[in-house]
């Protein structure tokens, strides 16, 4: 009976390390997730930015374009 009761309190033991173990990947999963949603937002903020400069760009160029237009007429 001794042996049997040696058995569940290193069982005991092996659960409680396990169960760390468990809620050390639970917090580090978290710490990513926290992680990939700012990066996603800051990714977005560059994608807004790089498309509103396109969109200047493409101003500009009409711009350029019909005041070559008048020169050559």
């Amino acid at each position: 009976m001794e042996q049997f009761e040696k058995w569940f309190v290193t069982l005991n033991q092996k659960m409680e390390v396990i169960s760390g173990d468990i809620l050390a990947v639970r917090s580090e999963l978290g710490d990513i997730r926290e992680f990939i949603e700012q990066h996603q937002s800051d990714l977005r903020l560059c994608k807004l930015a790089i498309e509103r400069l396109d969109d200047k760009i493409d101003g500009v160029d009409g711009k350029v374009e019909r005041a070559l237009t008048l020169l050559h007429h």
